[in-house]
Formats: structure tokens, C-alpha cells, sequence
């Protein structure tokens, strides 16, 4: 969308991550950077200085306005002195924003089913302003302008040329700014989107409102899409990678949990990757708050069922793909636990590229699930067989008409499947996920980690020590570009290799390496530290796939971020 568009539209607070602000939102942090110092005297650089005000102004002409005193050290400078078609040139430029329907439009449909012929029409989906309104309330717990760094914050509302004045107020009661029709910045922006969707020949903008979100390239969704293992034929996303996405995910589902939400649906296309290839949450309209009576309580799955005697049959409706067993058995209600088990089986479908629980009806994924976490019993939660839809079908018949029992095989299950998807070689780097996830699926929801038992469990803590390596900062950067590149470019781009790189590696088969780094990470020293190193690795992420197109721009080399011996690798990665 065009700047000016945005400036126009009262965006001018948003910055693009031009400089690379800190993922906490602090400007002292920005202007801290050692770029900004001249080495020689130890002073400020006082042209570096005005590069950024110069950022912050939106153009070349406000920068002029605003800030006379640092223009004037641009004066003369090739980069700074500019004559008028430069100029205009400069503030006509674009910036990168992700759009998305707002409310969705499965549920707009499903509020407009259910009201009455005459009903009276509000302006907006109620479910969606106590979306917006929930958003921005778990936004201001966290003392940063960009709020929680694992969730998406809306910067305003895109509206439909046809929107009237009712909707534009109702939008800005939600509490995000309202991009409105008189400015005529938000025909520009949805129309400049629509024109480019033509010229691709790509499926056109869906009619109606849009939150303006910041650049957000990926979601998990389009990442499963491509790695599911029919497609690539034994592609395994990068390990540094995937502890990272389980690192943001599950800090989001525990800043929920300890407010007292529970998130009822994880779908992969809720959650979107940003350049840095940082996972953050979208779209809380399932979310349900906990009362206060409730908060304090433990939920038990068989006060809330179905009734058992209703008329339609149950077992064939469709059913969210990483639904929990008690669910699918008839339960009614929502908690921490069900929201924990969809957070396992998310994990385990990006690590096995297919669901671990395949099926689309009650008995057929409840038949699967049953064969990985063993069937009710004494020790495996009895109290299943009380469920309204608890079902003799849902067991494997064996060769002699009796039902097979299955005992409790989580890991066993993910070894199996990974070795024989994969190869044995890539096993060894992804034993503590299958631990971590052998902790999450479990068939008494008592028994299954909390967000918060997760987050100390040895896998992330391991993590949290790899993250103050500089090796494996490197080998984040490079997988995640990669990866994204990949994705991006559906594996037709020559910069992409991580396929090529994997089958060479799983050819290889080196036995003592593996051994090697098993052996390391079994014996690494667990410490609760690297809350600081986990944002820097992600800005040096987010600076190399956003410093693209900005010529001149020198404030942060890639030789800082990729170290010395990658300085000639810095021709990859300089148009991702």
C-alpha cells in the first residue's frame, strides 16, 4: 500500500521495520544501536541520526518539515541531497501490509443465518468487536507498544467504499483506527490490492471490511501445505526452526491460560509467521472466558455432555482436525486441557507432515486414537466409556472377531513414524519434540502438561541454552530463509536448496555425528535463561528478509548479523 495512503490514514505511529526496531517496541533500544555512534569521536552520527528520523517521518518532504535541524546534515550527501523527481519518488513508496477478512466470512454468514427477516442490522459482527476488544485488552498487559510479540495487533480497519457512516463509527469503537472512505486511503489501499491480484491472476479481494495487519508472508497452513509428505516425498521442517514455532506458540497459549482464556480452536491458518519467522496467533473469535467461579475449579468432562438420546447421529459430522478425545465422546466444554492436547497434535503434524489422528468422523479419529494412547482402561482413563458417544466401533476388530487393546505408545508411535517417513538419521534431532508431545497427548486430560509445564520441559529448555550459540543462530537464519524462500516460491527458485541439502544429508548417514550431537544435547546443562537471546535471534531474522530493496542502508550489516565467515553469503539473502 502506498505510504502516503497510510500517513494519510493516521498511520504515521506505525514504522516500518526499516531499522530494525527490538521486537519489545522500546525506542531506546533503536536508538541505542552502536550503528548510530561514530567511532572515531564517540559521538552521535549525526547522519545516521537523521537516516532514521527520515524513516520515522514518512518522506523525504516531512522529514524536511518535521525534523529542519537533521535534514540539514542530509544536505550534500548523495544519498541524503535530493532534487524534486527524487523526492517524489521517495514518498510515493510503498509498504508491506497483510490484509485479512474481518469478521471471517464463515462467521458473518452464520450471524446473518440466524437473524430474523426483520430483524435490526448492527454495523459490525458483535463476535468480531469482542474479538477486537479481547485483542487489545491482552495487548495492554504487556508494557510494549507492539503488545504480546506472539499475537497479531491490528493497525486499522480497510473499509468498503460502500461502508456507511454507522460502520466507520462502530469500527472505531472497536478500538483499531478506521482507515474511513472520506480519506479516500482506504478505496486506495483495497483497490491498489486488487489491481495487483489481477496482474498475478491470482483469486481477487473478498468483498467487505479488513484488519490491516503487519507484514505476515506465511501462516502454518501454507507451510504444511508444502511440506506434507506426499508432496516433497520426505521433507522434515528444520529442527532450529520448529523449536521456535513451539517456543512462540506455546508462550501464547500460556499468556492466555494465565488470564483465563481458553482458545477452544488451533487451527494452522490462525497462525502466521512474520519475515523473522516468528509464530503469532489470529483471530480470537472461538476464544471463551473463563468465569470467575470457574477460574479457581477443576473441570470434570462428564458434567458437560451431550444428551444421549437425540434424534441426528453424531458419529459422521465433521470434526476440527486436532479435536481432543473427550470432545469427540460427546463433550460440550472447552478447557485448558482440550486446548493442550490441540497444541500436541498440532506439533506432531508438523513434525510427521500428516495428522497423527487421521479421519473425518468421531469413530474414525477416535479408532486412531485410541491405537496411539492406548484404549480405556484401569490405568488409561476409565471414565471415557461413560461419554454419550463412546462406541464398540470405535476399537480394531482382530482376526478372530475381539477387539484389539492397545496399550499407551505415544513415543514409541512418533519414533516409528518418523523413522520410517524420514530415515533414522533426522530422529535423534527431534527426541525432545517427541517427548514434549508424548507429554501433551494424553487420554485423562489431568494427566496432559500445562502451558506453563511445557514451557520448562527439557526441550524448550534446551532451546533457551541453543539460543545463546552463535552456531545455532547462523543455522536459524539460513533454515528459516530458506524455508521461507521454499514456501514462497512453491520449491521453484534456485535460492531455495533445503531440499536438495535434506536428501543429501539423509544419503550421507553419518552415525557419528548424530551420536555426537545426540550425546551433547542430552548433557547440556539446563538454565531458565534466554528470554534476551530468543529476540535477537528472531531481529536478525526479521533484518535480513526486510533490509531488501533499502539501497544504501547500512545501519545494519549482514556481515554483523551472519558473522565473519558469511560475509560472502551475503549476496543470497539480499533479495529475499
Amino acid at each position: 500500500a502506498p505510504q502516503e495512503h497510510l500517513d494519510s490514514a493516521g498511520l504515521r505511529w506505525w514504522v516500518p521495520h526499516r531499522y530494525g526496531p527490538s521486537l519489545s517496541g522500546s525506542l531506546c533500544e533503536i536508538f541505542c544501536s552502536p550503528k548510530l555512534m561514530d567511532g572515531r569521536t564517540g559521538r552521535v552520527d549525526m547522519r545516521a541520526l537523521a537516516l532514521l528520523a527520515r524513516s520515522f517521518a514518512g518522506g523525504r518532504k516531512r522529514m524536511r518539515s518535521l525534523y529542519p535541524a537533521l535534514a540539514s546534515h542530509l544536505d550534500g550527501d548523495p544519498e541524503g541531497n535530493i532534487d524534486g523527481a527524487e523526492e517524489e519518488d521517495d514518498d510515493r513508496r510503498s509498504v508491506s501490509i497483510s490484509l485479512q477478512r474481518w469478521p471471517p466470512e464463515k462467521i458473518e454468514s452464520k450471524e446473518r443465518s440466524t437473524e430474523g427477516r426483520n430483524a435490526m442490522r448492527m454495523g459490525y459482527s458483535v463476535a468480531a468487536l469482542q474479538e477486537m476488544q479481547l485483542l487489545h485488552q491482552l495487548h495492554f498487559l504487556i508494557p510494549s507498544p507492539q503488545g504480546h510479540p506472539n499475537f497479531i495487533l491490528p493497525l486499522a480497519i480497510a473499509l468498503d467504499s460502500d461502508s456507511n457512516e454507522d460502520e466507520k463509527e462502530s469500527a472505531a469503537a472497536g478500538g483499531a483506527t478506521s482507515i474511513t472512505s472520506k480519506s479516500a486511503a482506504a478505496n486506495d489501499i483495497l483497490a491498489m490490492i486488487e489491481r495487483n491480484q489481477r496482474a498475478a491472476g491470482k483469486r481477487q479481494l473478498a468483498s467487505g471490511s479488513h484488519l490491516v495487519l503487519e507484514p505476515t508472508p506465511l501462516n502454518l497452513q501454507k507451510v504444511m501445505s508444502r511440506y506434507q509428505r506426499k508432496n516433497q516425498g520426505g521433507t522434515v521442517i528444520p529442527p532450529a526452526v520448529l523449536a521456535s514455532w513451539c517456543h512462540d506458540i506455546l508462550s501464547a497459549i500460556s499468556f492466555c491460560h494465565s488470564n483465563h482464556i481458553v482458545l477452544r480452536s488451533l487451527l494452522p491458518d490462525q497462525i502466521h509467521l512474520d519475515h523473522s519467522g516468528t509464530a503469532k496467533l489470529s483471530g480470537l473469535s472461538k476464544v471463551m472466558v473463563l468465569h470467575g467461579k470457574d477460574r479457581i475449579r477443576d473441570f470434570d468432562p462428564l458434567k458437560f455432555v451431550r444428551p444421549k438420546k437425540e434424534r441426528r447421529d453424531h458419529s459422521a459430522e465433521d470434526v476440527e482436525p486436532f479435536a481432543a478425545p473427550e470432545l469427540l465422546l460427546g463433550g460440550t466444554r472447552y478447557t485448558k486441557e482440550t486446548d493442550m492436547w490441540a497444541f500436541g497434535a498440532l506439533l506432531a503434524n508438523l513434525l510427521l507432515g500428516k495428522q497423527l489422528f487421521p479421519g473425518k468422523d468421531r469413530v474414525s479419529k477416535m479408532t486412531q486414537v485410541f491405537k496411539i494412547v492406548g484404549v480405556p482402561g484401569e490405568d488409561n482413563y476409565d471414565r471415557a466409556k461413560k461419554f454419550p458417544f463412546y462406541s464398540s466401533n470405535m476399537y480394531v476388530i482382530g482376526e478372530e472377531g475381539k477387539k484389539k487393546k492397545y496399550n499407551r505408545g505415544v513415543e514409541k508411535a512418533l519414533r516409528h513414524l518418523l523413522k520410517a517417513a524420514f530415515g533414522g538419521s533426522v530422529e535423534g534431532e527431534y527426541a525432545g519434540l517427541i517427548g514434549l508431545v508424548d507429554g501433551l497427548l494424553h487420554l485423562d486430560p489431568k494427566r496432559r502438561m500445562t502451558a506453563d509445564d511445557a514451557l520448562g520441559h527439557q526441550y524448550m529448555m534446551e532451546h533457551s541454552v541453543n539460543i545463546e550459540r552463535q552456531e545455532f543462530c547462523r543455522r536459524y537464519v539460513h533454515d528459516w530463509l530458506d524455508l521461507k524462500e521454499n514456501v514462497l516460491t512453491k520449491g521453484k527458485s534456485s535460492k531455495s536448496g533445503i531440499l536438495d541439502s535434506l536428501k543429501e544429508q539423509q544419503r550421507r548417514h553419518r552415525p557419528a555425528e548424530r551420536r555426537r550431537l545426540s550425546d551433547g544435547a542430552r548433557g547440556t546443562p539446563l538454565t531458565d535463561g534466554g528470554g534476551s537471546a530468543e529476540k535477537e535471534l528472531k531481529r536478525k531474522a526479521f533484518l535480513i528478509g526486510a533490509s531488501s530493496g533499502v539501497d544504501g542502508d547500512d545501519l545494519y550489516n549482514l556481515d554483523d548479523l551472519l558473522g565473519p565467515s558469511s560475509s560472502s553469503k551475503k549476496p543470497k539473502h539480499a533479495k529475499t
